[in-house]
């Protein structure tokens, strides 16, 4: 059974990512409503920002939940969660956007980075089940952590199968000819829909993918 001590970190890895995360978001809310108090369309940037709040926002709400079932052992997991924590922070894609038309739009930059998002979620999680199928048996589980495992199986499949529809999003978004309002709305409203999904599935799924996962064991 996985206990509190077996969840913390030995080397204090974790509180170094939160911390990271942490300043991350306080740039990122600044890039982002610089950004927008830039934009010459209030509207789309407008669009843009509420997606972009959300997902920092989300994610400086749970990342310090996952963070605490998480043993970070090496220096390769610190680059793999530092890496996702500047992906949460929607930085890169706020940087680039200010090339905005030169190679993405804006938009389309932003759907690019909740990719990155989508993929990196899926390693980070992938990892942490690889430890959990060495360590536990599903039959020494409560049902809390049966859930966790579940949950962290739904989002690492669920993950890479994101990444692949919002990457092909961005191919069609950038070849077609639509206008910046209707590529902020399909950049927000993708992101909404996949989370919306999340909500819905996960809590009718997570004691059967555990088992899939992890075996009868």
């Amino acid at each position: 059974m996985l206990t509190n001590g077996q969840f913390q970190s030995k080397v204090g890895w974790d509180e170094l990512v939160l911390v990271v995360y942490s300043v991350l978001v306080g740039l990122s809310l600044d890039k982002s409503f610089d950004f927008f108090a830039n934009s010459q369309d209030k509207v789309s940037s407008g669009i843009l920002l509420v997606g972009i709040i959300i997902v920092v926002i989300e994610n400086w709400v749970y990342l310090p939940l996952y963070l605490k079932v998480i043993d970070i052992q090496s220096t390769n997991e610190v680059s793999l969660y530092v890496s996702a924590a500047i992906m949460y922070s929607c930085i890169p894609a706020l940087y680039l956007a200010k090339t905005d038309g030169t190679f993405f739009t804006a938009p389309e930059w932003i759907l690019v980075n909740f990719s990155l998002i989508c993929l990196i979620d899926a390693l980070t999680k992938l990892s942490t089940l690889g430890k959990m199928r060495e360590k536990y048996k599903l039959s020494e589980m409560s049902e809390i952590e049966k859930e966790l495992a579940g949950t962290y199986v739904f989002y690492a499949f669920t993950g890479i199968f994101y990444t692949i529809l919002l990457a092909a999003l961005v191919i069609m978004v950038n070849l077609s000819q639509m206008s910046l309002l209707v590529q902020s709305i399909i950049t927000t409203g993708s992101w909404l829909i996949i989370r919306a999904i999340d909500r819905i599935a996960i809590p009718r799924t997570t004691n059967a993918l555990a088992y899939f996962y992890l075996g009868k064991r």
